[in-house]
């Protein structure tokens, strides 16, 4: 007879403690959510540590003699299903790399800060434009803003979100300093 779904357990000894305590590893029913280190997990992959003395990571180890190998994580992204795969188009997110803390009450929602990579333009298989920004979130608000931008051209934006020169910043306020130079010996040299 068919069984109904059921959460599958194994539990791990985790012999750092002087007291053995057991960290689980759950697989929810048909096809569910995997946790390691919870027995509820939130996401299709949600590991939940406390820190020990090794600290609290997740290690990526590679072996190679290969100069060209090197241990990495990619985020793909793609439109459609996965049995009928169809390519981004532009100013769509590639991937994020999100950080949420704990404010007192919750895990924050959106990220408190960010990296995003995003699509320039439609891609087909000799286009893949993109670019990188990053968020931050200012003291006292709640909501990130995107602060640098890695263009498409190699361009980079600070305070703009379409930097048209190497280095382009946009302070916000017109007439005021926007660089500020420092050197060992001398006063700030700025350039408005």
């Amino acid at each position: 007879a068919a069984q109904a779904n059921r959460y599958g357990f194994i539990d791990f000894p985790d012999f750092a403690a002087s007291v053995p305590t057991y960290l689980p590893l759950c697989l929810q029913p048909s096809g569910g959510n995997l946790g390691i280190g919870t027995t509820s997990p939130l996401v299709p992959i949600h590991l939940v540590t406390v820190p020990t003395i090794l600290g609290n990571a997740v290690y990526v180890d590679t072996y190679a003699s290969s100069s060209g190998s090197a241990s990495n994580v990619a985020l793909r992204r793609s439109n459609g299903v996965p049995t009928a795969p169809l390519p981004l188009l532009t100013a769509q997110n590639i991937g994020n790399v999100n950080f949420r803390g704990y404010n007192g009450s919750a895990f924050t929602v959106f990220a408190s800060s960010a990296m995003v990579g995003v699509t320039t333009e439609n891609w087909t298989a000799t286009a893949n434009g993109s670019a990188m920004f990053f968020n931050t979130t200012a003291n006292g608000t709640s909501s990130s803003l995107e602060r640098v931008r890695f263009d498409h051209n190699g361009n980079v934006g600070i305070g703009t979100t379409i930097p048209s020169r190497r280095l382009d910043i946009d302070n916000g306020t017109p007439g005021t300093t926007g660089l500020t130079i420092r050197t060992i010996s001398s006063a700030p040299l700025t350039n408005p």
